[in-house]
């Protein structure tokens, strides 16, 4: 069976908003390169609405921590928001990729957010 979330259009709005002050984009000319996941499509639309890039990242790839880390160097990711328990498997499994990625400025914000339930 499916499962889906379902918000209003002002509550996910108000949700973009409050992201957008509590974890600002670099300012223009800067173009901040979000990575994406199918659990949260909606959040396609938060870096388009304000000028940056959205990467829509498979789930293959997602799930498997060497995939990720070497799709958020590769696209240069600059931002990802994920569920504690990826985070978990990320600093178990590939935390020196990691490190390495926000040392060198490419990896700005690590988002961590609620489980998906499935």
């Amino acid at each position: 069976m499916s499962q889906a979330i379902i918000v209003s259009h002002a509550t996910t709005v108000r949700c973009f908003l409050m992201r957008y002050h509590a974890v600002p984009y670099l300012p223009a000319p800067a173009i901040e390169r979000e990575g994406i996941h199918i659990f949260y499509a909606w959040e396609i639309l938060r870096p388009l609405m304000i000028g940056h890039t959205a990467v829509l990242i498979q789930k293959k790839t997602l799930i498997d921590p060497p995939s990720l880390a070497r799709a958020l160097r590769k696209y240069n990711i600059s931002r990802m928001m994920v569920t504690a328990s990826l985070t978990k498997n990320m600093l178990e499994l590939v935390a020196d990729q990691l490190r390495e990625l926000g040392d060198s400025h490419g990896l700005r914000y690590w988002l961590m957010v609620g489980e998906v339930r499935t």
